[in-house]
């Protein structure tokens, strides 16, 4: 797969995972994580700079860092990286257990 279908495939799954509010990086999200899909928070950063990369929203100091710009144009690594992403995440079912909420209460 290319790069473009596999960050659109890491997307549809992270969406699964996260719903609709969406990972928000906190300590018990990332803890998680970890337990469910064996994912850490260094693989998470490095799925958000090849994310941020391909929608051109890098920071000035990622820009300007040589080391970092040159592993995100490698597409061999790039690609690597990402298909085991994604098979990390295709590797459970589980969702992330938000609280239910009860919704407004209305009187009748």
């Amino acid at each position: 797969m290319s790069r473009k279908t596999l960050i659109r495939a890491v997307l549809l799954e992270t969406d699964r995972v996260w719903g609709e509010d969406g990972f928000g990086g906190k300590p018990d999200e990332y803890a998680w994580l970890a337990v469910k899909f064996g994912i850490t928070y260094d693989q998470d950063v490095q799925w958000q700079l090849i994310l941020d990369h391909a929608c051109d929203c890098l920071e000035d100091d990622e820009l300007s860092d040589e080391e970092l710009m040159s592993s995100l144009a490698d597409d061999d690594l790039v690609t690597r990286f990402l298909n085991t992403f994604l098979e990390m995440y295709q590797r459970s079912s589980a969702v992330f257990p938000r609280p239910v909420s009860s919704g407004p209460v209305f009187d009748a």
